[in-house]
C-alpha cells in the first residue's frame, strides 16, 4: 500500500526497465495495472527494496506499508521539494504532508515548541527536522524512514558532497555546454504534464533561464505571469516585459496593490501550518495568477 505525493519525472523509462528486468531475471514479474507513476513507485521498492531511490527522478514525499509485515518506508526527495512531517510512539506512527492533520488526529495533545520561536523571528522559517509544533518532525531531504518493530530509523541516502570532483577535468567552454545540456534536460522533463503549465517571470536570472528553455523546448507559447506595483522601485515588471518579448510568450502582467496584501494576508497565513516568510507572498502571487481569465486556470 501506497501514499504518494509528488511527481516521477522518469517514471515511463523506469516502467520499461522494470518490465524488461523481470524477463530471466529471476524476479517475479509484476504486470501493471495503471499508467501512472505511483504504481512505478511501487513496482520499484518491490524490486530494489530501499535502493529504489537511486533510480527516481522527480519531486516525491511517500511512504509504503507493508500489509503483512506492519512495517513502513518512507522517502523524501533530495532537494526537499515535497514535505514530509511525522510523529511516532512505539505503538503509533502517523505522517501527512502537512502538519495540521497530525495535530487534528487526536493522538495526543500537541503544543508549541516555544524553544524555536527565536529561531523562527530570525530566519523566518524552523529548520527541518524540527517543526514550530512539539513532537512533530520533519523528514529531511535526501532521507528515507523505516519504522520496524515499533522503531523508526533514519537514513541519509543522498547529498551533493558526493558529486563534487576534486579534480576539474573540463574546459570552461565544456563546463558551460554541460550546465546548459543538464537544465535542458531538467525543464523538458518537467514540461510532461497532464495539465497545462505557465512560469513566473520576474525578469531575473533563474526565472529568465527557465523561461528561455521552456520556450526553447515547446512549440507552443509559453504562458508566463508577472506581478508589478505601482511603485516603480519595487515593480520588476519592464525586465520581465523585456524577456517575455524576447522568447515570444503569452505575457500576462498581474498588478497588485499593498491593500491586496493587507486583505488576503489573514487566508494566507491561514494557509500555512509550517512558518515562513516567503509563504504570505506565494499564497498571493498564486491566487492572484489563478484568478486572471484564462480557459485553464
Amino acid at each position: 500500500m501506497i501514499v504518494f505525493n509528488g511527481e516521477i519525472y522518469n517514471y515511463r523509462e523506469l516502467k520499461l526497465e522494470l518490465q524488461r528486468a523481470a524477463q530471466g531475471s529471476g524476479h517475479t514479474t509484476y504486470f501493471f495495472k495503471t499508467n501512472s507513476d505511483t504504481e512505478v513507485i511501487l513496482a520499484a521498492y518491490l524490486r530494489w527494496g530501499n535502493q529504489c531511490l537511486n533510480y527516481l527522478n522527480g519531486m516525491f514525499a511517500f511512504a509504503i506499508y507493508n500489509t503483512e509485515t506492519g512495517n513502513v518506508f518512507a522517502a523524501r526527495d533530495r532537494m526537499g521539494v515535497k514535505p514530509f512531517y511525522y510523529h511516532y510512539t512505539e505503538s503509533i506512527f502517523v505522517f501527512s504532508s502537512e502538519v495540521r492533520p497530525i495535530i487534528n488526529s487526536g493522538i495526543k495533545t500537541f503544543k508549541l515548541n516555544s524553544d524555536l520561536i527565536s529561531e523562527y523571528l530570525q530566519y523566518q522559517t524552523v529548520h527541518a527536522p524540527n517543526t514550530i509544533v512539539k513532537g512533530i518532525k520533519q523528514l529531511l531531504p535526501g532521507h528515507y524512514l523505516e519504522y520496524t518493530n515499533n522503531k523508526a530509523t533514519i537514513t541519509e541516502y543522498w547529498k551533493p558532497e558526493r558529486f563534487i570532483q576534486q579534480k576539474n577535468e573540463l574546459s570552461y567552454t565544456e563546463n558551460c555546454n554541460k550546465v546548459f545540456e543538464l537544465l535542458s534536460a531538467s525543464v523538458q522533463r518537467r514540461l510532461v504534464s497532464d495539465v497545462p503549465f505557465g512560469a513566473f517571470l520576474s525578469g531575473g536570472i533563474d526565472s529568465s533561464i527557465v523561461v528561455a528553455l521552456m520556450s526553447k523546448v515547446s512549440n507552443e507559447k509559453i504562458n508566463t505571469f508577472n506581478i508589478s506595483f505601482d511603485e516603480s522601485e519595487f515593480s520588476e515588471s519592464k525586465y520581465a516585459q523585456i524577456i517575455a518579448k524576447k522568447y515570444d510568450t503569452q505575457h500576462h502582467e498581474i498588478k497588485l496593490t499593498p491593500d491586496d496584501f493587507l486583505k488576503d494576508l489573514p487566508n494566507a497565513l491561514n494557509a500555512m501550518d509550517h512558518p515562513s516568510g516567503d509563504g504570505p507572498n506565494t499564497y498571493i502571487v498564486s491566487k492572484a495568477t489563478k484568478m486572471q481569465e484564462l480557459p485553464w486556470l
